[in-house]
């Protein structure tokens, strides 16, 4: 079971409210040998089963003592030794969901292409030689360079519109187990810069292969790089 599994088993009411998961992590073995034992050695009184719910008073401990318990901040080398690993496991897990639902991935991939072949319906009435110094029209060059970036811009959108909200409740229930939100930000940015980076090619090549677009490989690489801004994350 995936670590994300857990949330529908735990919201599953034909599985038990939470008053029954409360008295199963009660009468289980881990939590007499893991909580109840360390915890008596401090003189701690423990709730047993039946107590869910109950504020119970903690004997040798003052109640001021109880509400603010120590705690230990990290060294910044341990956040970030942290923040990596929350980056990497976050991302598998992203690659993985990604790579199980193959008909969004499939749809991801293959909207860029369809999308930009509807250069080669408008050079068909516009012709292909656009940019040329003397049979080019200055008005259709605008026209295909704004729907260019427009398309790119709205695969973009419609491929992330949803990765965060989608994990909406996963994320609130990870922020209590202190999931760190530059690592998830990140975990997300990347796998959507990655089909940005995609998206942005197979506009750039189709275009260029509708049209014939002046200057070389230079020009060809600016291309690619601002189509790719349009499709990515940050620029929707």
């Amino acid at each position: 079971m995936d670590f994300n599994q857990i949330y529908a088993v735990v919201d599953d009411s034909s599985k038990g409210n939470p008053a029954d998961w409360a008295q199963r992590y009660l009468s289980h073995p881990a939590y007499q040998q893991y909580v109840v034992q360390p915890l008596q050695q401090k003189n701690y009184q423990i709730p047993q089963q039946g107590q869910v719910g109950t504020s119970l008073p903690q004997v040798g401990v003052s109640r001021r003592a109880a509400a603010k318990p120590a705690i230990q901040s990290k060294s910044p080398i341990q956040n970030i030794l942290t923040s990596a690993r929350q980056f990497l496991i976050l991302s598998a897990r992203n690659l993985r969901i990604l790579s199980r639902d193959r008909i969004s991935l499939a749809l991801m991939l293959a909207s860029a292409p369809l999308i930009a072949s509807i250069d080669f319906i408008t050079a068909g009435g516009t012709g292909k030689s656009l940019f040329d110094y003397t049979d080019g029209k200055f008005d259709s060059v605008l026209r295909t360079l704004f729907f260019l970036a427009i398309n790119a811009v709205m695969v973009g959108a419609f491929s992330q519109m949803r990765e965060f909200v989608k994990e909406d409740d996963i994320y609130k229930r990870e922020r209590l187990i202190n999931l760190k939100i530059f690592p998830y930000v990140l975990s997300k940015v990347w796998v959507a810069g990655l089909l940005a980076l995609y998206q942005g090619a197979a506009f750039t090549i189709i275009h260029y292969l509708a049209f014939n677009m002046p200057g070389g490989a230079t020009e060809f690489i600016f291309t690619s790089i601002s189509m790719t801004l349009y499709a990515s994350p940050g620029r929707c």
